[in-house]
């Protein structure tokens, strides 16, 4: 898996890039995220993270449950300082030397409230007990403002259907 495949698989990961094969039944069903303070948690991926994760378990050599689904390119684990330095050179590509790793995390749920994830549904997908944490990835817009004045003009004028699906 090229880099910017992992780092697209970490967005739709909500960031996680320490996850083991163990979490991963089936590349078309959910994944188990590592447990953080005892809580288990499983992420659905969107339909292209599925495909990708699909031809990349089956390109990669058979591995223990246990190993981790990113690894170097010859089989060893990666290690904090490969990912950083993976980081680097996609950030420094498209010229957004200020992003910092962690934001594709935020990205990634932050794009899920976008989508129209209730807070509840955020939280359960970052692992977040409190809805205070999970607030931090609720960005307004301006763009985003005027497409949620747009549904509601929708709903006014008796229109059922959005980009939503809600």
């Amino acid at each position: 898996m090229e880099d910017r495949q992992r780092i697209t698989r970490l967005t739709d990961l909500s960031g996680r890039s320490g996850q083991r094969l163990s979490g991963i039944e089936s590349p078309a069903g959910p994944v188990e995220s590592p447990p953080k303070a005892g809580s288990q948690r499983v992420v659905h991926l969107p339909p292209q993270g599925v495909s990708a994760l699909a031809e990349h378990l089956q390109t990669r050599s058979p591995a223990l449950p246990t190993a981790r689904l990113f690894v170097r390119r010859d089989g060893r684990a990666l290690r904090a300082h490969h990912v950083h330095a993976a980081w680097s050179t996609a950030r420094r590509a498209a010229d957004l030397p200020s992003v910092h790793l962690h934001d594709l995390r935020h990205a990634g749920l932050t794009l899920a409230a976008q989508s129209g994830a209730t807070l509840a549904e955020v939280m359960r997908r970052a692992g977040h007990s409190s809805s205070r944490a999970a607030m931090i990835y609720q960005h307004a817009a301006e763009r985003r403002d005027a497409e949620v004045a747009a549904r509601l003009g929708r709903l006014a004028a008796g229109t059922t259907s959005n980009r939503t699906g809600t």
